[in-house]
């Protein structure tokens, strides 16, 4: 696994943060900051025609 940094805007911070803490309340996956946006860059990447590489 590679590290990626990247700055978001606040108000998308704030609302990966929220969506982060009612999925983990309701347990629902992915419910962490890190797998939410992992999910949604490979929905993306994929949407976009970018193969990802596992």
């Amino acid at each position: 696994m590679h590290s990626v940094t990247v700055r978001l805007q606040h108000s998308l911070a704030h609302a990966l943060r929220r969506a982060s803490i009612e999925r983990s309340l309701h347990y629902d996956e992915p419910y962490t900051q890190q797998a939410i946006v992992e999910a949604a860059l490979t929905a993306w990447l994929k949407q976009h025609g970018c193969s990802s590489h596992e």
